[in-house]
């Protein structure tokens, strides 16, 4: 009787045994998964590094180069002002100006300097009128220092150049509208060709 009791014993431990060693082996659940990787937003994202930023070159104007006018005779000039209204001051102009019989010119609007040269019957150029000037759209004013300034609208079509006379402040000419008058002859008696030397 003890003995079964005894063998009865045995068999409840070992049965035990084999239980708690099958849960100890059974595989436990798996880990969570590795978190997701999550996305920088691209306001938490390191700024890439900018490349540096350029000043604009500036774009020259249709105005800027070398010009050549025609050949300008005192009958152009004449009909230049009085096609202007203001025929009554061809003859003082062309004394002061002492207008050749043919007269070319040359306009260089480059790097900031206006100037202008003139060539009398066939002589040399020399420059008769120069300044600073300021380009805005299709206006261009000219500043002579402490003189003044004369203001022209401008039009550039292909290879021809066109000066219309606007406005003045120098009143420093011996006959009235005197500045306007001289700036007519100069600019408007012929049309400009660009130079292409």
């Amino acid at each position: 009787m003890r003995a079964r009791a005894l063998v009865s014993l045995i068999a409840t431990l070992v049965v035990t045994a084999c239980s708690g060693q099958g849960a100890a082996d059974a595989p436990t659940s798996a880990p969570a998964s590795a978190a997701s990787p999550v996305a920088i937003s691209s306001a938490t994202a390191p700024a890439a590094s900018a490349a540096p930023s350029r000043a604009p070159s500036a774009v020259p104007s249709a105005l800027e180069g070398v010009w050549q006018s025609g050949v300008v005779t005192p009958d152009d000039a004449t009909a230049t002002l009085q096609a202007a209204g203001l025929g009554q001051y061809a003859q003082a102009a062309l004394d002061f100006l002492k207008l050749g019989n043919e007269n070319v010119y040359t306009l260089r609007v480059l790097g900031g300097r206006w100037a202008l040269y003139w060539s009398k019957d066939g002589g040399l150029s020399t420059e008769q009128d120069a300044g600073t000037y300021r380009i805005s759209a299709n206006s261009v004013t000219i500043r002579h220092g402490n003189e003044g300034s004369d203001t022209h609208e401008w039009l550039v079509v292909g290879d021809t150049l066109t000066i219309t006379y606007v406005s003045d402040t120098i009143n420093a000419e011996p006959f009235p509208n005197g500045e306007e008058v001289l700036q007519r002859v100069l600019y408007m008696s012929s049309p400009w060709t660009r130079s292409k030397s």
